[in-house]
């Protein structure tokens, strides 16, 4: 289970880094789209009233000059042109006035528009780098993943390193040997010597200090803790304490059965049985 969530964990916390970048980069283009798409609807506005004003302010000269023309007319007039043009003076100075609060309240919106459209070049501006700074801090954090994912890997390859170790130690630890023979096996084998009697007789055989560990056959002491013998006389030559093995007759054959394992492997690795 843990190396279940071991080797799970990387995939997720890599998925949430492209799922933030993902959400981050989505909502900042659509609101630097609509910062773009309010920027440029009042940079036409500011052009339109830029063009009223300039209008407004060249037909106001227009009214100037004929305002001024009217003034300054020195020729002879009757009574009628004289009322006429004092009446178009007037009429002209009205809308003169009127034409100077227009253009008055242009210029005002204008520069409320242009206010306003500093503001969103600086809001555009800070938008931007702040992006940026987001994108950097998502960039350092993929960094970092990739530098964990690596850290990590290493850490997976020492682990099953080390469980290899392990299980050649454990392998090595339960490694055991048998023989089982007759006496003429045992010393053409070169496991034991005759030794004892007198005079040449009653000599038996025993085990030898320095035996040939490779006639042994190599077993798993886990697996194998019964052997089935053939033969009346079943003596074991090499050093296991007797409490932890039983040899008993069951039919026609002699059953050796280790009843402690950990116990009868602890004096010696190597099982010498001899059988007459």
């Amino acid at each position: 289970m843990k190396n279940a969530l071991n080797n799970t964990f990387p995939a997720v916390f890599c998925g949430m880094i492209l799922v933030l970048f993902s959400a981050c980069s989505e909502n900042d283009e659509v609101l630097e789209s609509k910062k773009d798409l309010e920027y440029e609807t009042l940079k036409m506005s500011v052009l339109e009233h830029q063009k009223s004003l300039a209008s407004s302010e060249e037909e106001l000269k227009k009214f100037e000059t004929a305002l001024n023309e009217l003034l300054l007319f020195s020729g002879e007039e009757s009574p009628k042109e004289h009322l006429s043009r004092q009446s178009r003076i007037q009429a002209i100075q009205n809308h003169i006035k009127a034409q100077k609060l227009q253009l008055a309240e242009l210029r005002k919106r204008n520069d409320e528009q242009n206010k306003k459209q500093a503001q969103l070049q600086f809001q555009h501006a800070n938008l931007i780098e702040n992006i940026g700074d987001q994108e950097e801090e998502i960039l350092v954090l993929i960094n970092e993943l990739d530098q964990y994912d690596l850290r990590h890997q290493q850490f997976e390859e020492d682990l099953q390193t080390l469980r290899l170790e392990r299980e050649k130690l454990k392998d090595a630890l339960y490694r055991a040997g048998i023989f089982i023979g007759n006496e003429k096996e045992l010393l053409e084998e070169g496991l034991a010597e005759m030794k004892g009697g007198f005079l040449g007789f009653g000599k038996k055989a025993v085990l030898k200090d320095d035996f040939n560990t490779a006639a042994f056959q190599t077993i798993d002491a886990r697996l194998m803790s019964v052997f089935h013998l053939e033969g009346k006389d079943i003596k074991v030559l090499s050093s296991h304490p007797s409490e932890a093995y039983r040899i008993e007759k069951i039919a026609d054959q002699q059953q050796f059965t280790i009843l402690d394992p950990d116990a009868f492997w602890s004096r010696s690795k190597h099982l010498t049985v001899l059988v007459q």
